[in-house]
Parts: structure tokens; C-alpha cells; sequence
């Protein structure tokens, strides 16, 4: 795998003054993946709507996700991004015997 990403992990955290629960995205370590922008397809839900990703993203098969998580794309075919490109994770993850594959949707700025 020719590109470098990291896995955003989803963290709850709560205000002791106020009670409010916000959430933030924590930066794990530097993965190798492979990033496919023209792996996007169509996903059709069972109560009919269509959620329509971006690309697809292969892992090592031993990087555990959750589909609250999110991925930051630090670099593709060896080359670093001037910017990291932030994507959600759209639908559950597959795991495989040789890598997990993930739906993702681009995160607006």
C-alpha cells in the first residue's frame, strides 16, 4: 500500500459544568492504506434511501474501525498531501482475510 492515512478515533466527552456531551476526533498512528477515489459506488439501506461514497480505502487487516471513526489521508502513491483530506466512514467496514475495506464520504471543511 502506496499511501499513508490515519484513523480518527470518535471520542465522547462530556462538560462537568454544563452536562453538554460534545464529541472530537483523536489522531491514532500513521497507517499504510490504499486509497481508491474511483471505488465510490451507491448503497441502497433498507428503509430506501441511497448514501452515495466517495472511495474506497483498504487497511491492514489487523486496524480495527468504528463506523464513528473517521480517516485523515496524509499522503497518496508516496507522496505527502499539502492538505490531509478528512472522509467518514459510510458504511460498516468489511473485514477480509488480507485487509479491511472501508466505504468512505469526503467530511465538508
Amino acid at each position: 500500500m502506496h499511501d499513508s492515512c490515519v484513523v480518527q478515533s470518535y471520542t465522547e466527552v462530556q462538560d462537568t459544568t454544563s452536562g453538554q456531551v460534545s464529541h472530537t476526533f483523536v489522531d491514532g498512528a500513521v497507517t499504510p492504506c490504499g486509497f481508491d477515489p474511483g471505488g465510490g459506488r451507491e448503497l441502497r439501506e433498507l428503509d430506501k434511501t441511497t448514501t452515495v461514497t466517495y472511495a474506497l480505502l483498504r487497511l491492514p487487516w489487523d486496524t480495527r474501525v468504528d463506523e464513528k471513526d473517521r480517516i485523515k489521508l496524509l499522503s497518496r502513491n508516496g507522496e505527502g498531501l499539502t492538505t490531509p483530506v478528512v472522509y467518514r466512514i459510510a458504511a460498516p467496514a468489511q473485514y477480509g482475510n488480507t485487509g479491511v475495506v472501508l466505504q468512505l464520504d469526503i467530511v465538508e471543511p
